[in-house]
């Protein structure tokens, strides 16, 4: 289960997640984290950039990591989460993490200086730091890694296009990194391929095209054209 924080930044977020109390519409539908976990507990539950979320959805991260269990408004239903693997990611503080990173080599330190830059700015709770089981501090990516990031967006939006990208010029993919370099945001780098390459592909597949090539034209943009077979 995937949630994006962003979206449970108002009062309505902690809702959301665990259902409407009885006698409001929709509560029988149940809540988005709650609900699955009756189907099956054993999941892994992602909050993505959790430093976002609605200061509700922090009081219920103290009984999903303390205690294990929600219950459900509405049902009454308790979900069970002793089988789940919950993972918080943030970019809180990154610049101060980022720099504890380079200069701490052992795992334990780390985990600790990284706690206490956490407590110190009161991105979070003492009560909620000290419920998290280990704390991982992500590298920056390099320009390879981007790269490869950067060939898997590109032919991702070719499918979302309807068109099967069979080569594509390494400096398109080099111009796109490197434009997205200063984010460090993979989803950045989705943005971007999609403000490059959205409109040619739209084009080729308005036109029939199936499987395509891209290439830099004389003007150095972005040419895409339909692929031979050897191709």
């Amino acid at each position: 289960l995937r949630f994006d924080c962003s979206e449970f930044s108002g009062a309505e977020g902690k809702t959301r997640l665990i259902g409407t109390p009885t006698g409001y519409q929709g509560a029988e539908q149940g809540g988005q984290l709650t609900r699955p976990m009756f189907s099956n507990p054993r999941r892994l539950v992602l909050f993505d950039e959790i430093e976002k979320a609605y200061a509700g959805v922090f009081d219920l991260m103290l009984s999903l990591m303390g205690e294990g269990r929600l219950t459900e408004q509405g049902s009454g239903r308790v979900a069970d989460f002793t089988q789940a693997v919950i993972v918080l990611t943030s970019n809180a503080e990154h610049d101060s993490i980022g720099r504890l990173a380079e200069q701490l080599d052992k795992p334990q330190e780390l985990d600790a200086a990284v706690r206490s830059v956490l407590k110190e700015s009161k991105t979070f709770r003492p009560e909620i730091i000290s419920r998290f089981d280990h704390v991982f501090v992500f590298k920056p990516l390099d320009d390879q890694t981007q790269a490869r990031i950067a060939g898997l967006k590109i032919a991702k939006a070719g499918e979302e296009y309807g068109v099967t990208i069979k080569q594509i010029a390494p400096e398109i993919v080099f111009d796109i990194v490197t434009v997205g370099e200063d984010e460090q945001d993979a989803r950045e780098l989705t943005r971007l391929v999609d403000a490059r390459l959205g409109e040619l592909l739209l084009e080729a597949r308005e036109k029939g095209y199936e499987c395509v090539t891209i290439g830099v034209g004389e003007d150095g943009q972005p040419v895409v054209e339909q692929a031979t077979e050897d191709e």
